[in-house]
């Protein structure tokens, strides 16, 4: 029998915001267009959103 699943890492915090849940959100972007500060308000904040993506490729995230 396997050992229950544990929800978060031993000793850590539970995630805020799931990680499937922010990529939906940078799909968002990109297929609508619209700005990072245009996120709707039931989403994740948009700061934590630009962050996550950023990490994931740091070249789409660059400022001029």
């Amino acid at each position: 029998m396997l050992p229950p699943a544990r929800v978060c890492p031993k000793g850590g915090r539970r995630v805020r915001h799931p990680r499937r849940r922010i990529v939906d959100e940078v799909f968002y972007v990109v297929r609508t267009g619209c700005a990072w500060r245009q996120l709707p308000k039931d989403f994740a904040p948009w700061p934590t959103v630009r962050r996550r993506h950023g990490r994931a490729d740091p070249r789409l995230t660059r400022r001029p």
